[in-house]
């Protein structure tokens, strides 16, 4: 799972409109519906609305809201992508200390 950034924006999204709308919503179920918003999302453009549509269907809320979780979610992509990508970047050096061991960023000859 490569989309740290989208599934902290799915949190926020979620926590956000729990504030907003309220409802018996609890942490393991907002965990749950952010990790099955993040796999099913593609990595392309505009992906991110068709997500947001599916965290109002998930947990009910109002149509109404799909304005004001589409204006977090243009807030929050730039960060989210920056998140995306140290992700990645960070992933990639632990699989590599894994294989290569202590000296895996020394040059080799």
């Amino acid at each position: 799972m490569h989309k740290d950034g989208s599934l902290i924006g799915a949190v926020l999204k979620i926590a956000f409109l729990v504030a907003i709308f309220g409802g018996n919503i609890n942490i393991v179920s907002i965990i749950f519906g952010s990790l099955v918003v993040g796999l099913l999302m593609g990595s392309v453009p505009g992906a991110g609305l068709v997500s947001e549509m599916m965290i109002l269907t998930i947990f009910g809320f109002p149509a109404e809201a799909i304005g004001i979780i589409a204006i977090i979610g243009t807030i929050i992509d730039c960060p989210g992508a920056v998140l995306n990508g140290v992700g990645n970047i960070s992933c990639s050096m632990l699989v590599s200390r894994f294989v290569d061991g202590k000296d895996c960023l020394k040059t080799k000859h």
